[in-house]
């Protein structure tokens, strides 16, 4: 990615020239903290390095910057800015988090990683920032209902009610030592009887009857199944027929799995009880509107604030 990046900024020259990305009310953003930023977000999405999709990765990229200016910015109107001591504490903690001895230590692992010390520090930064934001401008904007909790957990019950279908089978023996002619022949008859009972020529309890070899009508009759509790293909038959239809033979094995789905229904609902998740829910509501509040700002303050993009099309 180094390499696209002086291919992108330096030309045909043999050395790396930065240059202005944005300037955010006179606060100049460098195309360098573009690729500090989003180098493995940009390598990721454009794959095949065209200049098109790289563009289209920066301008995202450079987008997440121009928040990040703003949101200083409002931080420290409000009186409400980090800190050079508590991005100290805040580094500390990592620290003891961690096991670390020290910050020498720390240096040398952020090293090894190819981090720098200072995007270390500045990240650690910007994550506070955010944090911060979100709680003291945010947050308070945001009210969460008990309907609005309740409303979503009945909604997720009902979307994680299973689908469940009761059938009727019968089954019919290919026999071991059957040839392919043989095999066949077993087949068109199956596909006979479920022609005949489908067109009301047949009784299905006559049908079982005379050609359940497999003895299907106890094994499998008269029960209720889940997907994925069946034979793949049988699944499929059973939860894509038309209720009280026969479906198009399936071979199992040596045998010819014929079924008669008679119910298809939603079962219980496989949710745990409401007081189990309803916090979670809550947390969920309310981290959705915060980021609905957050783009609502971030649209009012761009257009607010005095912002150039300079970041032009290839």
């Amino acid at each position: 990615m180094w390499f696209l990046l002086v291919a992108l900024v330096g030309g045909a020259q043999a050395t790396t020239v930065d240059r202005v990305a944005a300037s955010v009310d006179g606060e100049v953003i460098a195309l360098s903290e573009i690729y500090d930023l989003g180098t493995d977000y940009i390598d990721q999405r454009c794959k095949m390095a065209t200049a098109t999709c790289v563009h289209e990765m920066e301008l995202e990229v450079l987008d997440a910057l121009v928040k990040r200016v703003l949101i200083r910015s409002e931080l420290e109107d409000i009186g409400m800015r980090v800190g050079a001591d508590e991005i100290d504490q805040a580094i500390d903690q990592v620290i003891r988090e961690n096991g670390l001895a020290d910050r020498q230590e720390l240096r040398r692992q952020l090293t090894e990683e190819g981090i720098a010390w200072d995007a270390f520090r500045g990240d650690m930064a910007d994550r506070m920032r955010m944090q911060r934001f979100q709680q003291g401008v945010l947050a308070p904007r945001v009210v969460v209902s008990q309907d609005e909790v309740t409303d979503a957990y009945q909604r997720t019950a009902r979307a994680n009610r299973p689908l469940e279908v009761t059938l009727d089978a019968l089954g019919m023996l290919i026999p071991a030592d059957a040839d392919e002619e043989a095999a066949l022949a077993v087949a068109d008859k199956a596909r006979g009887i479920v022609q005949a009972v489908n067109a009301g020529e047949l009784e299905w309890d006559v049908a079982v009857e005379e050609n359940d070899e497999a003895m299907l009508a106890m094994v499998v009759g008269g029960k209720t199944y889940g997907r994925g509790e069946l034979t793949a293909d049988v699944d499929k038959a059973a939860f894509e027929v038309d209720v009280g239809t026969v479906a198009d033979p399936v071979r199992v094995g040596n045998v010819l799995f014929v079924v008669r789905v008679n119910k298809r229904e939603l079962g219980e609902s496989q949710v745990v009880p409401f007081d189990d998740v309803k916090d979670q829910l809550h947390g969920q509501i309310f981290q959705e509107k915060i980021d609905q509040v957050e783009n609502e700002w971030y649209q009012r303050a761009r257009r607010l604030a005095s912002v150039e993009i300079m970041l032009l099309a290839p």
